[in-house]
């Protein structure tokens, strides 16, 4: 038995993740909103399309396939600062830094003979705007999330402490967001 009971009923909305164009086409021929990873704002953008096709080939209309996709959630890291510059000085560091311990897990895995993810369906080690991470001024990082928002999406999980940057850089970076980018999508 479930403690505490949920609060949904019938019970809690279950959403598998999907890595790779695959798995969202499952998803999609079942008519289910997925969580994708880290992608680019293209890749996003070209598997939110392969999603909805898929889901009308499958014969769902399209306001089922709108609904699934507010349903539907992005990963995506961010670093916000005062400044574009201060931004991409403090938050690729902390982002490169959290990319490379990653990959040396991965390679440790790999070495062990365990299961992984194609390297060509690795987020992360991207660093140009809107691919790995999300980073700078307010403005800035408002500018990308609109560009997700277009695509119908539900919701972004946001990722704000990168790698070994202390608590104080991190707090202050989502300070900012939840102060200057967040209200402006309020809805």
């Amino acid at each position: 038995m479930l403690r505490p009971r949920p609060y949904s009923k019938p019970y809690p909305p279950v959403i598998r993740g999907s890595s790779t164009d695959g798995s969202l086409v499952e998803l999609a021929e079942q008519g289910k909103p997925f969580m994708m990873n880290v992608q680019s704002l293209e890749t996003t953008g070209r598997r939110v399309a392969l999603y909805r096709e898929t889901m009308r080939k499958a014969g769902f209309d399209a306001a089922t396939i709108a609904a699934n996709l507010k349903a539907s959630w992005v990963w995506r890291n961010f670093y916000l600062a005062d400044s574009d510059a201060e931004a991409e000085r403090v938050g690729l560091a902390a982002f490169d830094t959290m990319t490379k311990t990653r990959a040396e897990m991965r390679n440790q895995y790999a070495a062990m003979g365990q299961r992984i993810i194609p390297t060509d369906d690795l987020p992360g080690a991207r660093k140009t705007r809107g691919e790995g991470l999300i980073y700078g001024a307010p403005a800035r990082v408002a500018e990308d999330i609109a560009a997700l928002d277009r695509l119908g999406l539900g919701g972004i999980i946001g990722t704000f402490r990168l790698g070994p940057m202390p608590h104080e850089v991190a707090a202050a970076s989502l300070s900012l967001f939840m102060e200057k980018v967040a209200p402006q999508f309020r809805d």
